[in-house]
């Protein structure tokens, strides 16, 4: 077997591999700067996430079996279906689980977004965008709260429970009705905006909310609701600056998604993590509609980067997983990190490092998003389109932005971990030797070398 660097020095000489992947690549490229994301309605998931069952409970990255979860995934996978009601006790959920009496799978395959663990059952209440340019739609849980005990950091208590039990029975609803009384809200105008203004839409989220607020609120006022319940919904958003993040990441899996499946594309159309593994996708290798294809390896265990609140350490820092790294390959998150000068004060680090990481971008990308404006680059557009050869040719690791979870349950701080260069290098073999496969059947031998 060839060296991978000979395979892609072979896939950049032969013009007929160039051209294929070149020209496929400005295809998805031009999908994702096409992609009009807008957010819809709240729905719960049964009624909504394509394959979901009542015995369902999904996770964030690649698919996992049971047997391979982390603890405290699967800590927060068992609270999921307690919450549910799909077993009396955690014992009772463990051994569900084990037997498959309660199913257990990615998120990414049902059309949606996990946060951190994913946990999403069929009563959680999910955000619903629309793609208007390509047809396609996409799902993100609500946010649970700026808080440390959460269900997706792996904590059930009470407290989580009856906070659970109000997004279910008030804010969803309640947002669902209001964002119905709007039409519809454009999403590309609110991560512009955001951008514009300090935000780079994974990390940090308070512009954004600020913005869905302001144009939320009129619509607040008119829907059909109690007093208190407008009262209610108001408070929830204005105190909770990462609630725009949820909607960010329902409106990059929609713009992700219709760039995936362009044959021979080497651009990425994913990056997640489950509680063991990072995995990609990428445009021109596997399935347009899930199961997709995924290129993994181990999780990386180092946060190259990062702040962990009072009291902690990054020793106290355990992988639960994420699909929200997704929006990093999208033009927002770590590749537009200087827009954000104000996170380094939430996720550790200075502006010129920041700075240093979105002008990485730049190298391992085809092109730029004029959608997505970078003020402090002169308004350049963000880098979009990570290229699978870039990353191997250049040995640059994009790193992404990751909530840090307690290795006991609960959010703990914020920091960045590198998608391993041997995931990439695994895409692109598989690449060339689609190539090589289609050049021997199209022309009856085996070419040389």
């Amino acid at each position: 077997m060839k060296d991978i660097y000979e395979m892609l020095n072979e896939m950049e000489k032969n013009k007929d591999y160039k051209k294929k992947i070149d020209d496929a690549n400005k295809e998805a490229t031009q999908a994702i700067i096409d992609a009009r994301p807008v957010l819809l309605d709240v729905k719960p998931a049964i009624e909504v996430l394509p394959g979901m069952k009542n015995n369902m409970v999904l996770h964030s990255g690649p698919p996992i079996d049971w047997v391979d979860v982390n603890d405290l995934a699967k800590k927060a996978a068992i609270s999921g279906a307690l919450h549910e009601g799909l077993c009396k006790n955690p014992e009772e959920g463990a051994e569900m689980f084990e037997d498959g009496r309660i199913i257990y799978d990615s998120a990414h395959h049902h059309g949606c977004f996990g946060s951190l663990g994913g946990i999403y059952t069929a009563s959680t209440q999910v955000f619903v965008v629309k793609n208007k340019t390509h047809g396609n739609y996409s799902f993100t849980h609500l946010h649970e709260g700026n808080r440390f005990d959460r269900l997706i950091f792996g904590v059930y208590n009470d407290a989580v429970r009856d906070n659970l039990n109000w997004i279910r029975n008030i804010l969803g609803p309640g947002l669902g009705a209001t964002i119905k009384e709007s039409g519809e809200i454009d999403l590309i105008s609110m991560i512009s905006r955001s951008l514009k203004s300090g935000d780079e839409c994974h990390s940090r989220g308070s512009a954004g909310t600020a913005i869905f607020a302001k144009t939320i609120m009129p619509f607040i006022l008119k829907a059909n609701l109690s007093n208190d319940r407008k009262i209610e919904i108001a408070e929830f958003i204005d105190k909770n600056d990462q609630f725009a993040v949820y909607i960010y990441m329902a409106a990059f899996k929609a713009i992700a998604d219709a760039a995936h499946g362009f044959k021979y594309s080497t651009i990425v159309t994913a990056f997640s993590t489950n509680s063991r593994v990072f995995g990609l996708r990428v445009s021109g290798l596997g399935n347009k509609f899930p199961p997709y294809r995924w290129f993994t390896c181990p999780v990386p265990e180092k946060v190259v980067r990062g702040r962990v609140f009072t009291g902690y350490t990054l020793d106290d820092v355990v992988r639960i997983g994420g699909d929200s790294a997704t929006i990093d390959s999208m033009g927002a998150g770590s590749s537009a990190m200087a827009a954000a000068p104000g996170l380094g004060d939430y996720a550790g680090g200075k502006f010129k490092e920041m700075l240093k990481i979105t002008k990485m971008f730049e190298k391992i990308t085809v092109t730029k998003n004029h959608n997505l404006l970078i003020p402090i680059l002169d308004f350049k557009g963000a880098s979009t389109g990570i290229d699978i050869r870039k990353v191997v040719e250049y040995r640059l690791e994009p790193l992404v932005n990751a909530g840090l979870a307690y290795k006991n349950g609960g959010h703990i701080g914020a920091g960045m971990f590198p998608a391993p260069l041997d995931v990439f290098c695994m895409a692109l073999q598989a690449m060339y030797e689609s190539l090589k496969e289609e050049s021997i059947r199209r022309n009856g031998f085996r070419e040389k070398g």
